[in-house]
């Protein structure tokens, strides 16, 4: 493994490009006030309909965020572009542009249970309190005029995973994903039809599935990395595959993503459920799974692929959301079998 890393570092690829989102999550504060945020493209919703913005560039004065945010109190609205996480000394926090006014520190960031972290190649921070500043108040005040005026304070949380390209950094050209979500769903759901699987989504002997990695970046020192997958596949219970599953029960995943980070990893991907009459999980960005890589290093192969094997994963909030609805009857699994999920491999090619 020695050589293998250090081969990876002596053929590094330059000009790669930084990676990440970072979430923010708002709290009733703008309900009440009757201010609805919504995100602008390229900018998605997460778990939870959170707007979710990616990481287009970090450096030391922050991290910069692709898309923005588009807030709408009755006939008005104000759209907040530019938008910077900024992690200079013990005051972070986020600035953006609002289209009637410059670029200002709109909001304070205050860390929660766990500390901000920042280094050489991440910055992160989980559940950090997300405060509306002095200045975001009057700007928002003054463009949306709400029912409500909003004070300084507390309007919810941010969550930033953004990771810094470093000079040993590689991009992957090609390989595969191979997973299942669940056995439990598919011995029972598959049973009654075979699985719907789009853009080169395969399966293997075992019924896991198998993506097609489309890109991503492997740094072998800092043990970090990005694959990006296509296609997507469903799992599910009394649907046709042509169906347009108005009934049933079923789990789609697609665009699934796997972030690699020294022992811990995570699983996202655009996701949607549904169980009979229940109301459906709606289409969203969300972290399915989490990922231990305590002892598990990657392979190389003779013609330099790279293999992290069975790689255990565990359900995480996002994959929770998708079979709260589930309930236990004859043929069908329990909440429980569903947190059981496959482990993972992932095959790559470094480019």
């Amino acid at each position: 493994m020695a050589a293998a890393s250090a081969g990876l570092a002596a053929s590094a690829a330059p000009a790669l490009a930084d990676d990440g989102s970072a979430t923010l999550a708002f709290d009733a504060s703008l309900l009440r006030a009757r201010i609805a945020v919504a995100p602008t493209a390229p900018a998605t919703r997460g778990d939870g309909g959170a707007p979710r913005l990616p990481v287009r560039a970090v450096d030391d004065g922050g991290v910069a965020l692709d898309g923005g945010l588009r807030l709408r109190s009755g006939r008005r609205t104000l759209t907040l572009s530019r938008v910077q996480v900024t992690t200079a000394g013990a005051a972070w926090g986020v600035r953006a542009r609002a289209s009637r006014g410059g670029t200002q520190t709109l909001f304070a960031i205050r860390p929660g249970a766990s500390a901000p972290e920042r280094s050489a190649t991440a910055t992160r921070v989980s559940g950090a309190s997300l405060r509306l500043t002095a200045t975001g108040a009057r700007v928002l005040n003054r463009a949306l005029k709400p029912r409500r005026a909003l004070r300084p304070g507390t309007v919810g949380t941010i969550d930033v995973d953004a990771r810094r390209t470093t000079a040993t950094a590689r991009p992957l050209a090609g390989g595969t994903v191979t997973w299942g979500y669940s056995p439990a769903l598919r011995q029972a759901f598959q049973a009654t039809f075979g699985a719907l699987m789009t853009g080169g989504v395969t399966q293997d002997s075992a019924g896991a599935f198998v993506l097609p990695v489309t890109g991503g970046t492997w740094d072998a020192p800092s043990r970090r990395g990005v694959v990006t997958t296509t296609g997507s596949f469903r799992a599910g219970y009394q649907v046709a595959p042509s169906d347009g599953v108005a009934h049933g029960i079923w789990v789609k995943l697609e665009d699934v993503r796997v972030t690699l980070d020294g022992d811990r990893g995570t699983i996202t991907a655009r996701s949607d459920s549904g169980y009979h009459g229940v109301a459906p999980a709606p289409v969203a960005e969300r972290t399915i799974a989490t990922l231990d890589l305590t002892g598990v290093a990657p392979a190389a192969g003779p013609d330099g692929t790279l293999t992290w094997s069975a790689i255990p994963a565990t359900i995480a909030a996002g994959g929770e959301e998708l079979v709260a609805s589930f309930r236990e009857s004859p043929g069908r699994p329990s909440l429980g079998d569903v947190r059981a999920l496959d482990p993972v491999t992932i095959s790559v090619r470094p480019g």
